[in-house]
This record gives structure tokens, C-alpha cells and sequence, in this order.
């Protein structure tokens, strides 16, 4: 939507797990830190400010 009107976005996405034959044990592991580590990407993004 927004790169079809022309407004710049920026996605961020965290990945848990792999796909692997453990992957149901090893998601609820990982799911935290994958949040915590995405958390941290934005909010250091946001702290930044817009580039001009």
C-alpha cells in the first residue's frame, strides 16, 4: 500500500526459527529473543530520525 502511494516504509521481520525437525522446541526459545532483537532494530531506527 504505501509504496504504491509513493510513502517510503521500511518492514522489519524477526525469524525464530529454522525449519528443522526440532523447530516446534526450539520456536518457543527463540521467539523471545527474535522479539527482543527486532524491539531493538526499531526502536534504534526510531531513535535515529527520519534521513534527509
Amino acid at each position: 500500500m504505501a509504496a504504491g502511494t509513493g510513502i517510503p516504509f521500511l518492514s522489519v521481520r524477526g525469524v525464530s526459527d529454522l525449519c528443522g525437525p526440532e523447530a516446534g522446541q526450539d520456536f518457543h526459545i527463540g521467539a523471545e529473543e527474535a522479539a527482543a532483537r527486532s524491539t531493538a532494530v526499531v526502536l534504534a531506527l526510531l531513535n535515529r530520525g527520519p534521513r534527509r
